[in-house]
């Protein structure tokens, strides 16, 4: 059997996203809540450039997607937020267009079968004046409640 094709209604999103008013979009930090496989750890993605790297070349610019994709810079930290380490892949890069040219930082944490994926992003042009407001924004995610009850798992 053929492999299932994404459609449009299968991208998951977001669970929460801020921007300038009356914006396109295009400059805004979101948040996207989706679940995993149990047992899903983030360190068997490989390290975080390997993981990086798959995510923008299988989701971000895939062959013939007419993006392309660049990985600046790929690291992962641990932080203690309820108790426990976790650890966090984190991700620099850039995503041009024939339309756009945008720089985005995400990060990544998983944590009882979800993942939480912060994305900040600008325009490339905006990325001086913004980039540094963006980073800080990107290095304060933290899972502190994993929002699993709402989905009636346990909220560890």
């Amino acid at each position: 059997m053929a492999p299932r094709k994404m459609r449009l209604d299968d991208v998951p999103e977001p669970s929460a996203a801020f921007g300038p008013p009356g914006s396109t979009g295009e400059e805004n930090i979101s948040v996207i809540v989706a679940p995993i496989r149990d047992g899903f750890k983030l360190e068997n993605m490989g390290s975080p450039t390997e993981a990086a790297q798959r995510f923008l070349d299988t989701t971000v610019a895939p062959p013939g997607s007419d993006r392309t994709a660049v990985l600046l810079s790929a690291r992962s930290k641990t932080a203690t937020t309820t108790g426990d380490d976790q650890l966090y892949y984190i991700m620099e890069f850039t995503v041009s267009t024939p339309k756009f040219d945008r720089h985005d930082i995400a990060v990544y944490g998983a944590r009882n079968g979800l993942l939480y994926t912060m994305n900040c992003q600008c325009p490339e042009k905006l990325w001086e004046k913004e980039g540094g407001n963006l980073s800080i924004a990107a290095d304060s995610f933290r899972i502190i409640n994993s929002g699993a009850g709402a989905l009636g798992f346990q909220n560890l």
